[in-house]
């Protein structure tokens, strides 16, 4: 990026043999060229290179949280939706895969809580999801994950818009950085193309940035679970994994929803 001029450089790939008498083949560049796009969107992750070639910062927004990740077999039967587990310090999460198969995230307050045993995930179990009764019989792979709560300070100048990842970052519940993503490139390219039909103002693309810098400071801005609302909190012990999620149209339910990523709608 050069100023207001934005260049880059496609190449496109195709696979040549490169094996005999084993039949091998490899990705190679056949050709490439060079474009002036009028826009570019960085949809590109957490560590965006369109980011940092914008010299665009991103800023921290509260403390990091740390979830102990596992995926796993288990013999039993195996809840087939996603379940959220929220304590008044913690937020964890389980996912159902194919059958038979399922991953837990744990979130965790310090890195040395984190095992990948047997015997510290049948712990975890135990403490954040009494409800289960499928046994765990195999580790596939467990890791230690830090997720930062950062947000950029603008979503883009001129001709380069972030959206996403590359744009804001999140714990992963409720997926909603993801999520958020999937909408901020379509309203992204919607608004674009308003602009390159001459249909609309550059004003449009100043609209999203405020949009999406106040929904995501609102989003950042809940890190406690302590104001739960009384039908959460009255759920604890063993009941608490079959308390529903949410209860629709019910106002003191926002916070709590805030925590991953959902609203209620009217």
């Amino acid at each position: 990026m050069d100023g207001p001029t934005i260049q880059a450089e496609v190449a496109k790939l195709g696979q040549v043999a490169t094996g005999y008498p084993v039949a091998r083949s490899e990705w190679v560049v056949e050709r490439s060229e060079t474009i002036r796009p009028a826009f570019v969107i960085g949809a590109d992750g957490y560590d965006s290179a369109v980011r940092r070639m914008s010299g665009i910062e991103m800023e921290e927004h509260g403390a990091a949280q740390i979830f102990s990740v596992y995926e796993i077999e288990a013999a039993g039967e195996l809840p087939a939706e996603v379940r959220v587990m929220l304590d008044p310090d913690r937020t964890s999460v389980y996912w159902p895969l194919e059958e038979g198969r399922c991953r837990w995230g744990f979130q965790i307050q310090d890195a040395s809580e984190h095992a990948a045993t047997m015997e510290r995930l049948e712990q975890l179990i135990a403490e954040t999801a009494p409800w289960c009764t499928a046994r765990p019989t195999q580790i596939y792979w467990s890791t230690l994950a830090l997720f930062a709560r950062r947000l950029t300070r603008s979503s883009g100048t001129g001709s380069v818009w972030l959206a996403g990842d590359a744009a804001h970052q999140a714990a992963p519940v409720g997926v909603h950085s993801m999520n958020s993503g999937l909408v901020e490139a379509r309203e992204l390219a919607a608004r674009i193309s308003k602009i390159l039909r001459g249909e609309g103002p550059w004003s449009l693309l100043d609209e999203f940035a405020t949009t999406m810098h106040d929904t995501w400071q609102r989003l950042l801005g809940g890190d406690s679970l302590r104001t739960l609302p009384g039908w959460i909190r009255g759920s604890s012990g063993t009941g608490r994994g079959s308390s529903p999620a949410c209860r629709p149209r019910e106002t003191t339910s926002k916070p709590l929803l805030k925590q991953i990523g959902l609203t209620i709608s009217p």
